[in-house]
């Protein structure tokens, strides 16, 4: 594996699920170590860190401060995405972020690839002429994604396995009702560090930075499995490796104007003419 992949982990997480139906907000038990910013990158959803600050800012979830074993200091409310919580501490997340809506797992061994969404052109002839190039706009961001399931530890096949019905979900297959019925699964993807970082080896412009608050999203179009899968005693994959293809979703947005915007483009079209 590349030496830039090491410890950096891709999140796919399920921005809109047509078959979901989603609460306001879920509760959550901090881990040791946990911040709010580290917690929404674990669920692919850096983008909701300050959300996840709002519904829990000034709740009492901070370590407390012990001498002695006696209290110290009066324990402050939440005010930053960067505080540890207090282990096992209840937090509010939005309710898109359920454990089953999202997973990570290691890159591959080769960095993901940008492979359409680039300037479309035709040519219009011109006789006795070199034809002209015509700008036709632009193909949605495809990107292939290598990923490297692996857990020899314990149950490790039975949580590659749970994390590939997430996937093969996003991708709308699956054993839950809906599946290969109507659209799969708008999703989101992020790569972080073992630090909640956002890394950049899905490029920058194509995820969601503090930078680019408005990446694409995407749904899952193609899964290549590859061969050589290793399984346990059970059948369960142990070590699985794919690519995963995702094409940027692109809604159609109406934009409705007023009468008086409407004549006020008109008589501008008719000054520039």
């Amino acid at each position: 594996m590349p030496i830039g992949t090491l410890g950096q982990m891709i999140t796919f997480s399920s921005v809109l699920d047509p078959d979901e139906n989603y609460s306001r907000y879920i509760v959550y038990k901090a881990r040791s170590g946990d911040t709010i910013k580290s917690i929404a990158a674990a669920r692919g959803r850096p983008d909701l860190a300050a959300e996840i600050l709002k519904l829990n800012k000034g709740a009492k979830v901070l370590p407390v401060v012990r001498v002695h074993g006696k209290i110290a200091k009066r324990q402050p409310g939440l005010r930053s995405v960067k505080q540890k919580l207090r282990e096992h501490a209840a937090l509010r997340l939005p309710g898109t972020l359920k454990p089953g809506d999202a997973f990570s797992v290691t890159a591959g061994e080769n960095r993901p690839k940008v492979t359409a969404g680039y300037a479309k052109y035709d040519t219009v002839d011109v006789p006795n002429r070199i034809g002209l190039n015509r700008f036709d706009g632009y193909d949605p961001i495809t990107i292939d994604i290598p990923i490297q399931f692996e857990n020899y530890t314990g149950d490790g096949g039975a949580d590659i396995e749970d994390k590939i019905r997430r996937l093969e979900r996003m991708a709308g297959r699956g054993t839950y009702p809906g599946a290969a019925f109507g659209p799969p699964s708008v999703i989101a993807v992020s790569v972080t560090d073992a630090h909640g970082n956002i890394v950049p080896l899905v490029p920058a412009s194509y995820q969601w930075t503090p930078s680019n608050r408005n990446a694409p999203q995407y749904r899952i179009t193609t899964i290549a499995w590859d061969d050589g899968a290793l399984s346990d005693e059970r059948g369960q994959r142990i070590r699985q490796t794919a690519t995963v293809t995702v094409t940027q979703y692109t809604p159609l947005i109406v934009t409705e104007r007023s009468a008086t915007r409407r004549a006020a483009s008109r008589h501008a079209g008719r000054h520039h003419g």
